[in-house]
């Protein structure tokens, strides 16, 4: 077994850690409803993969047209 396997939270506990960043970025998208763009740091969300995050913001209107390196974390650039 590998030793990251061992370490690893169970997986109902990944699972809900999942479920809260989801809600919490719904809530952050929706929040912002009224503009153009958003920026989103990927590192406040580091439960969601890339797919995840990019369905969620869909269900919003917004699309992901480019990702940068910020001194505030990894931001992924979305506009309607």
């Amino acid at each position: 077994m590998a030793f990251t396997e061992v370490f690893r939270p169970p997986r109902f506990v990944r699972a809900l850690r999942r479920w809260r960043g989801k809600a919490r970025l719904r809530k952050e998208l929706h929040a912002k409803e009224s503009g153009l763009s958003t920026v989103v740091y990927w590192d406040r969300y580091r439960h969601l993969s890339k797919s995840e995050l990019f369905a969620v913001a869909g269900e919003f209107g917004w699309h992901y047209p480019e990702q940068r390196i910020v001194p505030e974390g990894w931001a992924l650039d979305f506009v309607r």
